[in-house]
């Protein structure tokens, strides 16, 4: 239990008065974990979970100040936390047990569309991610990513966004803008009951108690459309 609270150890307003006065003041005092327990990018989050699991969704959000090896999160109060990578995952199952997959609305780990279930969203105190899938020739899967409260309020920056999928040439790239923007986009052309992979990343550079950093933010969606 020690080390789980050395980990997820709040920084108190103390030492964030403290990191106002002097960077390294404040860097001394954030450093609070062993970096060599944590992982470094939200990318290498997702693929730990997918080693074990298959899932709809997973998100991963990891925050790097500069000066500090650590990485850390925010917590559900919205209070920078050394826990590394925070990752939001829904819809897994087991990758080694095949008994664990439920069979229609979310199954072998992906959300599968249908007729009476054309959407997806999932929200935490990172970000919202919600899709739409359009019935029709073609079949097309508009999304939507827009980050919390609380990653914008400690922003100082525009935002670069990207979302790629596979199989198939759909791709989004988007800089420019803050981190208030809401992405969104569009991928066309689905067979029915192929097994997508939706990956979007968001990057903008922030400021925590007088230190300035980097938050990512990494998410994979996997989905199939069903003809029924």
């Amino acid at each position: 239990m020690q080390g789980n609270m050395k980990v997820r150890k709040r920084i108190a307003a103390g030492l964030i008065g403290a990191a106002m006065l002097a960077t390294s003041t404040a860097t001394t005092a954030l450093a609070s974990s062993d970096p060599g327990d944590t992982i470094a990018e939200p990318e290498s989050a997702i693929a730990s979970v997918s080693s074990t699991q298959n899932c709809a969704y997973i998100q991963a959000v990891a925050i790097k100040l500069e000066g500090d090896a650590a990485t850390y999160a925010l917590d559900d109060a919205g209070e920078l936390v050394a826990s590394g990578p925070d990752v939001t995952t829904d819809g897994c199952v087991d990758a080694t047990d095949p008994g664990t997959i439920t069979p229609m609305a979310i199954s072998y780990g992906s959300k599968t569309f249908t007729l009476a279930s054309p959407s997806y969203s999932k929200s935490d105190t990172n970000g919202i991610f919600s899709s739409q899938v359009t019935y029709g020739n073609t079949r097309s899967l508009a999304w939507a990513y827009s980050l919390s409260p609380a990653l914008k309020a400690i922003s100082t920056g525009n935002a670069t966004a990207t979302v790629s999928r596979a199989p198939g040439n759909c791709s989004y790239h988007k800089t420019g803008v803050t981190t208030a923007y809401l992405f969104h986009g569009s991928c066309p052309t689905h067979a029915y009951s192929t097994a997508y992979t939706l990956n979007g990343a968001v990057s903008f550079p922030i400021q925590v108690a007088g230190v300035n950093g980097t938050a990512d933010v990494a998410w994979t969606f996997n989905y199939r459309i069903s003809s029924l």
